[in-house]
């Protein structure tokens, strides 16, 4: 195969590989996280086999040769941050909680929580690390060619930005947060309130995503986001909200949320100990 096709096939991973791999962990099945695991790790070892390859043998160009050492490295880096994720996953899935608790929302009211693990951000902190490193080790490889060599280097340097949040301690788990006005999110540095006026919450068993009204506020602890799931990017229109590490599964959320959003004299108890009954 050309560089050219490994290419391709590198790009066709890239496309559909994280929706795939995403469905499996959310399944919280330990088969299927366990059949996971092992694929990701036989691709992680193929995708190294190649670069490898590539990098000693190939007659290619050398910038050409070096872009897809730079796609198979890349790859490698993937499914290692995925088998993190998955280690993430079935830790959650032994330590979750039982559900709701009290706490202070990211607005400093009392609220009724569903909490999100802390275990959420090891894969974002996984990757700010990582990025640099890979990027600094492609500027590296590629020095006889200056262009590539610079352009990695840049890279380098704006994925430094997304370690930056992590350094200096502006990122949060978070969760929801269910107030007497609103629901607030927080993850990561940005902290979204949604008023229960307007909100329109999702069917059973839909992501969780809510149309951004003309109420709805953002804020942020950091100018720059930390790394996320390309499955959790959302359309401008939309909040989305990962399901992922929280302390209920989505379909509860959503019987929480639309509890709420339905029955606006229950939102009183929102804080207090009587909300904690959400079930009874």
């Amino acid at each position: 195969m050309s560089l050219g096709g490994y290419a391709g096939a590198g790009a066709l991973g890239a496309r559909y590989g994280p929706r795939l791999i995403r469905s499996a962990l959310d399944s919280e099945r330990p088969g299927v996280i366990g059949v996971l695991v092992v694929v990701e790790v036989v691709l992680l070892g193929a995708f190294g086999f190649v670069a490898f390859v590539v990098l000693q043998l190939s007659s290619e160009p050398r910038w050409l040769r070096d872009v897809v050492v730079a796609t198979f490295t890349g790859c490698v880096l993937g499914a290692f941050l995925w088998l993190v994720e998955a280690g993430a996953r079935v830790w959650w899935a032994v330590h979750r909680p039982s559900g709701i608790s009290l706490a202070v929302a990211p607005s400093g009211l009392p609220a009724t929580a569903v909490h999100r693990s802390p275990a959420a951000l090891v894969t974002p902190l996984f990757t700010a690390v990582l990025l640099p490193i890979w990027a600094v080790a492609m500027a590296f490889v590629s020095r006889p060619t200056l262009w590539l060599s610079v352009f990695f280097g840049l890279v380098a340097l704006g994925t430094l930005a997304r370690l930056a949040p992590f350094v200096l301690r502006r990122v949060r788990a978070g969760g929801l947060f269910l107030t007497a006005d609103a629901v607030e999110h927080r993850f990561g540095v940005r902290t979204t309130r949604l008023p229960w006026t307007g909100l329109v919450v999702p069917p059973l068993e839909a992501p969780l995503r809510f149309p951004r009204t003309n109420g709805v506020t953002e804020t942020r602890s950091f100018p720059v986001d930390i790394p996320t799931d390309v499955t959790d990017h959302v359309p401008a229109d939309l909040v989305g909200v990962s399901a992922a590490y929280l302390a209920l599964p989505a379909p509860e959320v959503l019987v929480l949320l639309d509890l709420y959003a339905s029955q606006p004299h229950l939102r009183e108890h929102l804080g207090t100990p009587r909300s904690l009954e959400w079930r009874r």
